[in-house]
């Protein structure tokens, strides 16, 4: 079949086991012909199938957690304090007013990369933007982010205990690193 490399390829990059993936593999392709009907542009076969894939990947990872969370130690910490909880609800609040203000062409490039979680494929099929411009766009973006972010903190520091501070700054970066 013309696209089964390149399905599993994807797929076994996101499972990691090669049965899981040769399950799943079989899983689009047999989704694909089901919904057939739905495929409103021929053009895009290729993109719509890896959509297919990446949601089949989703559900199967999603469904895995359910059974079994490995534990990490990332996850053996202390519960976060309540000016912790506060401090991290007011950082996604700042990072999401960040990225509204953004002129809509990047806001719009940023959301659909990094929270609906789209490829570069996909991105420079919709907009008909060379991939190199789309990384540029982005990093671009980024940035604006992070330094609007920076700005709306600033204001916190100056009222935040020096433990909890380091700890809003130290989650701050690993955030707006997302970005």
């Amino acid at each position: 079949m013309k696209y089964y490399n390149a399905i599993y390829t994807m797929i076994l990059s996101w499972i990691k086991d090669p049965e899981d993936a040769k399950d799943l593999t079989q899983e689009v392709f047999l989704k694909a012909y089901q919904e057939l009907a739905s495929l409103r542009h021929p053009e895009q076969f290729r993109i719509w199938l890896r959509q297919i894939a990446k949601n089949l990947c989703q559900d199967w990872q999603r469904k895995r957690r359910e059974v079994f969370v490995p534990i990490d130690e990332d996850m053996i910490c202390e519960t976060p304090s309540a000016d912790e909880l506060l401090i991290l609800q007011e950082t996604l609040t700042k990072v999401m007013k960040a990225i509204e203000e953004l002129p809509e062409s990047e806001s719009k490039i940023l959301k659909e990369r990094y929270l609906d979680d789209a490829s570069y494929d996909e991105l420079e099929s919709r907009y008909g933007l060379p991939q190199s411009v789309l990384a540029m766009r982005l990093h671009r973006a980024r940035q604006k982010v992070r330094e609007q972010v920076a700005k709306m903190l600033s204001g916190i520091a100056i009222f935040s205990r020096q433990d909890t501070l380091k700890k809003m700054l130290s989650l701050c970066k690993r955030i707006t690193s997302l970005f």
